[in-house]
């Protein structure tokens, strides 16, 4: 399990919707859609324009749960922008950048 943060805006169509149903019946939707993948929602905030309309929170059980749900938003055409970012704790963000492996910088190869 992994927690991410899901962010998006809604296309004009797509924000209709939502005035339409309400914001609140939103929450209730995503909590079930995460749930039903086997994770749980920890949070879902709104905003005031800028970017993004909403973020959530949840943890999720790996990368192809993530993929289908930007996937399966994206080919409604009710959003014009929907990402999704891993969210890594402080200790797992020492952990990884702790990590050995070979590398070298472009321009710096050497023969």
């Amino acid at each position: 399990m992994g927690r991410y943060i899901l962010h998006a805006r809604y296309s004009p169509e797509g924000l209709a919707g939502v005035h339409k149903d309400s914001y609140s019946s939103r929450l209730d939707i995503n909590k079930r859609m995460v749930e039903s993948a086997g994770g749980s929602l920890e949070s879902l905030y709104y905003t005031q324009g800028g970017e993004f309309n909403f973020f959530i929170i949840a943890e999720l059980p790996n990368e192809d749960v993530i993929f289908a749900m930007l996937a399966r938003a994206r080919a409604t055409g009710l959003y014009e922008r929907v990402e999704a970012r891993r969210l890594l704790t402080a200790e797992e963000a020492d952990r990884a950048i702790g990590t050995e492996y070979e590398w070298t910088a472009p321009g710096e190869a050497t023969s």
